[in-house]
């Protein structure tokens, strides 16, 4: 469901920036439904990376303050703004749930042993010789050694 209004998030905002001074400087664009400043959860301890949500009334206008902030200096501060994902207050929905072993991606005899030559096995066993067919150093070594006894 689509949400009739917009609202932007708006990170990196100051600590010690006000509601009503980011109010001020967003409601030139459209009219405001409602101004939140929350500490950035991902960010805790960092300074200055509090995050605001801006809910406009339109969209339109939420965009037009987007493009006319986004990258800009808000209350002394360089931000990034985008719209949120979601309404204030509200979780998205969580993921469905994965149900047995993610299904595996087939692959050709020749790209097989190509990993198996990169990688180790997890147990630390060194890679059986079926996996690389009997062939070591494939195509490429094959052809320096002619060049090599052909030169001599």
């Amino acid at each position: 469901m689509a949400f009739p209004y917009a609202t932007l998030c708006v990170q990196g905002i100051k600590d010690g920036t006000t509601r009503s001074a980011i109010e001020a400087q967003f409601e030139e664009f459209g009219r405001i439904r409602d101004v939140t400043i929350t500490p950035n959860k991902h960010m805790r301890g960092v300074p200055d990376s509090r995050l605001a949500l801006v809910e406009y009334e339109k969209k339109e206008d939420a965009r037009k303050a987007m493009q006319a902030l986004n990258g800009r200096y808000v209350q002394g501060k360089c931000v990034m703004i985008r719209f949120a994902r979601s309404a204030p207050g509200t979780r998205p929905p969580a993921p469905l749930p994965r149900h047995g072993a993610p299904e595996l991606i087939p692959q050709t005899a020749s790209r097989a042993a190509m990993l198996s030559l990169k990688f180790t096995p997890a147990d630390g066993t060194e890679p059986d010789d079926a996996a690389t067919d009997g062939r070591r150093g494939g195509k490429s070594e094959a052809r320096s050694r002619s060049c090599r006894g052909a030169g001599h």
